[in-house]
């Protein structure tokens, strides 16, 4: 399953991405302000995914969306696993600086 929002206006995405099997994600150009853990969660089905680098997001850092869909998959699932297991793992990733957000 591909879904598609290339060009649109969304700054906010639903997190509900837990329950879809989707293969392919295109969200470019759009005005993200936040990612949803939940898609971290489909690190196994998830092969693409695509974000602008330089939006209004804090989290994910840049430095993470540019090594890819791999990259940020893992990041989030990171962050995903936190929440019940309330030990975030952040070790490297090389980051200049740690923009999580904690009350996630």
């Amino acid at each position: 399953l591909s879904l598609g929002s290339l060009s649109n206006n969304i700054a906010k995405l639903p997190d509900v991405f837990g329950v879809l099997n989707l293969t392919s994600f295109d969200c470019s150009r759009n005005p993200l302000q936040q990612v949803p853990l939940s898609l971290g969660s489909l690190r196994s089905s998830l092969q693409d995914i695509r974000l602008d680098r330089h939006l209004h997001l804090d989290d994910p850092p840049d430095v993470i969306i540019a090594r890819g869909s791999n990259a940020l998959l893992s990041y989030l699932r990171r962050q995903l696993d936190a929440t019940t297991s309330a030990e975030l793992d952040m070790s490297r990733l090389q980051l200049a600086s740690i923009t999580v957000p904690l009350d996630r």
